[in-house]
C-alpha cells in the first residue's frame, strides 16, 4: 500500500482496546454474512484440497503414507471409533 492512499476498511480494534465481539445475527447483514462466510468456506476448502494434491504429487507426503501403511499393516489404526487396539 502506498504511504498516502488511505486503507479500504478502518483498523479493527483488538478486544483489548475495547472492541465489543460481534453479535450474530448481525442486523440486516445476517444474510449478506452468511453467504461471504459459505463463499468463504468453499474458498478456503478449494485451496486446501489443491495443497494437498499439490503436496501428494510432488512426494512431501510419501514419507507420512509410508507410515500410515506400517501402522495399519501392525493394526495401529483403528478402522471404527470403539474398535479396540490389536494385542
Amino acid at each position: 500500500m502506498k504511504k498516502d492512499s488511505k486503507p479500504l476498511l478502518p483498523p479493527v480494534p483488538f478486544p483489548s482496546q475495547g472492541a465489543k465481539p460481534l453479535s450474530f445475527p448481525l442486523t440486516g447483514y445476517s444474510y449478506e454474512v452468511r453467504n461471504l462466510a459459505g463463499w468463504l468456506q468453499e474458498y478456503l476448502d478449494e485451496m486446501w484440497d489443491q495443497q494437498i494434491e499439490a503436496d501428494l504429487a510432488s512426494g512431501k507426503l510419501d514419507r507420512l503414507i509410508a507410515q500410515a501403511e506400517e501402522d495399519i499393516a501392525a493394526h495401529f489404526a483403528l478402522d471404527r471409533p470403539n474398535q479396540k487396539y490389536h494385542s
